[in-house]
């Protein structure tokens, strides 16, 4: 089955901050075809209030829905394919700004860390998109933002950051049963602004900013 992608803000200087557009991933897109433009977002991105998007498996969210929120407000909006059409949903807790990290797990999306007005960069909370609710969880032993995060065994893993002690390096895991974090072994390479994916129950963890050094 086709799959969908979509970038929901552009680094180029010329290009209006509430662009969007949209793949089809495809054998045609695969190949080199273009990105068509989707709807605008409801509201302005760029790289320092970046919004975050991610997809709902379509099994469980009968529009096969995308979620954006984060930046430098609590709001969130979901992003209809049908329709090509945007939609506010319920607000956040907290402001998640400078690159929280989400994962999707049990088809609810969990969101932690991040910049806002009085924030400690630890909030963490959960969206549940039948209910529309977001819920206030747990937060994390470490503060920070530009952090990476995926879902692997039903549970939260967030690697990287910055902006406290040892949140370059620093590994954590959610336990929704438990609402609990517990450290696990920080990363060898200290990083932020990073990429973030699951492969095979691995947590892998690309790019970066280096502290002191060059970007990696």
């Amino acid at each position: 089955r086709k799959a969908l992608g979509i970038s929901l803000q552009t680094m180029s200087r010329n290009t209006p901050p509430n662009t969007a557009v949209i793949m089809p991933i495809n054998t045609d897109t695969m190949a080199g075809s273009p990105w068509p433009a989707a709807s605008s977002l409801p509201r302005a991105a760029s790289w320092d209030r970046n919004l975050i998007g991610l997809f709902v498996d379509a099994h469980f969210d009968a529009n096969g829905r995308l979620f954006a929120f984060g930046g430098v407000s609590n709001c969130a909006f979901a992003y209809n394919p049908a329709g090509n059409s945007w939609s506010e949903i319920a607000s956040m807790n907290f402001e998640h700004g400078n690159t929280a990290a989400v994962a999707v797990i049990n088809n609810k999306i969990y969101v932690a860390g991040g910049t806002g007005p009085g924030a400690t960069q630890r909030e963490v909370e959960v969206y549940d998109p039948i209910a529309n609710t977001w819920t206030p969880l747990a937060p994390m032993n470490v503060g920070r933002n530009h952090c990476a995060g995926g879902a692997i065994g039903g549970q939260f893993y967030v690697a990287g950051g910055r902006d406290s002690a040892g949140s370059d390096v620093a590994l954590e895991v959610y336990d929704p049963a438990a609402n609990r974090w517990t450290n696990r072994t920080p990363m060898p390479t200290g990083r932020s602004g990073i990429g973030a994916g699951v492969v095979n129950s691995r947590l892998y963890v690309f790019g970066g900013e280096i502290p002191a050094l060059t970007d990696v």
